[in-house]
């Protein structure tokens, strides 16, 4: 069961090896793949409970839930040579939307979050 996990940790999420050279380094990379990886099976799990397909009606997997994610983007501009910064976030589509839904998040409140991050 644990080298299933790490096999699809490496496949699906695209882990690679890196080479931290402190030990509480290498702790944290190993504990930010355990949660992305328990997210991915969330949103797996979750998504097979309620019945929910893709858009062709393909099952939905947990890898194809978080690729879904992967166009979201926070972009830096700036008014002028030194001007003022300002942020730019881009909105969920319908079906980014409705994967947190199903995964219990509210896609409104995920997104009030997003100007925290900078």
């Amino acid at each position: 069961m644990v080298e299933q996990g790490w096999r699809e940790l490496k496949s699906v999420l695209e882990v690679r090896p890196l080479r931290h050279r402190l030990e509480r380094r290498v702790e944290a990379h190993l504990v930010l793949c355990v949660l992305a990886y328990l997210v991915e099976k969330h949103l797996e799990l979750t998504r097979r409970d309620a019945g929910v397909t893709a858009e062709r009606g393909e099952p939905w997997t947990g890898h194809r839930a978080i690729t879904r994610f992967l166009d979201l983007t926070a972009d830096e501009q700036v008014v002028g040579e030194g001007g003022p910064t300002r942020w730019v976030f881009r909105d969920l589509d319908p079906a980014q939307s409705k994967i947190l839904r199903v995964a219990g998040v509210d896609p409104e409140r995920f997104q009030r979050g997003w100007p925290r991050l900078r």
